[in-house]
């Protein structure tokens, strides 16, 4: 798509529509059914441009017709390729199928798809983005690497990525050197050699440990709160209710973000009101609050 191409017609309107998705989940039932009868239009009438947006749109709505976009990530033109990969990214889709069409991607030719396919398969914890990334950080001097793969290193937070991130380092420690000078690449290089570290992972299991010291303590006294699912950094917050049960008609939230550094994690930002220790003899607290995350 031409940046410098105002859009018209159906890409106009598919602009419009992302416009009031993104950011506003409010807008976001009304505007998908036209969303849908725009996918359809665009694909059957070759309108590219319409199409990428319309997919984009999609991806911000952050509905669950995921599937709708699988297919576009094999479209024959690069531009909806890129912008279905993006929108599963922001949808967090974690199904075998979506893992699958993703981890095709990861040979694409064209190099925006490629590497919002790994970001997005990185978020899931696939091994074949590890093995990708690996591949591509390792190759022939002099490597280029993306802001993109950069993301999915730190989404991984795998310690064999840390060799070859690490020549990146002194790069970005010169960056560092000049006043004012440091930019979205050396702070991805940063996060990233920091969350691969394995010094990371073993603070997310001290953090861990005590939420679900946390969580415990909740048990006993029949409050709401969060179960923690998984670990480091996949780990997810199950909300449950006073009796131990699941609150229904959730999606597990992620108790770490893809920019955490659970070496910097403080305790009290991680824990939610209604799950603070209470003395013995205490009632359950009626403060609202979002079981051990904040998130």
């Amino acid at each position: 798509m031409d940046p410098e191409t105002p859009p018209t017609g159906a890409a106009l309107r598919a602009e419009e529509l992302l416009d009031l998705v993104n950011g506003h989940p409010e807008n976001v039932d009304a505007s998908l059914p036209e969303l849908a009868a725009l996918l359809d239009a665009t694909h059957d009438d070759g309108d590219d441009d319409a199409l990428a947006l319309t997919v984009c749109a999609l991806g911000f709505a952050h509905d669950d017709r995921a599937t709708a976009l699988v297919p576009m990530t094999a479209d024959p033109v690069a531009d909806v390729r890129d912008w279905a990969c993006f929108a599963l990214g922001l949808q967090e889709a974690d199904d075998p199928a979506t893992r699958d069409a993703l981890a095709v991607r990861l040979d694409d030719p064209h190099l925006d798809t490629r590497c919002e396919a790994l970001r997005a398969l990185a978020a899931t914890g696939d091994v074949r983005a590890l093995d990708a990334l690996v591949l591509a950080l390792s190759g022939p001097e002099p490597v280029t690497v993306t802001q993109l793969q950069l993301e999915a290193a730190a989404a991984l937070a795998d310690p064999s990525l840390v060799e070859p991130l690490e020549p990146l380092e002194p790069l970005e420690r010169l960056a560092r050197g000049w006043a004012d000078d440091a930019d979205e690449f050396t702070d991805a290089v940063d996060l990233a050699l920091r969350r691969c570290r394995p010094e990371a992972a073993t603070a997310a299991a001290a953090v861990e440990a005590r939420l679900r010291e946390v969580a415990v303590d909740a048990r006993r006294r029949g409050v709401p709160h969060g179960e923690l699912h998984g670990s480091w950094p996949s780990t997810r917050v199950v909300d449950v209710d006073g009796a131990g049960e699941p609150v229904a008609h959730q999606v597990p939230s992620r108790l770490w973000w893809v920019d955490d550094d659970p070496a910097r994690a403080e305790l009290s930002q991680l824990l939610g009101t209604s799950v603070l220790p209470g003395q013995p003899g205490d009632p359950p607290r009626a403060t609202p609050g979002r079981s051990v995350t904040g998130r």
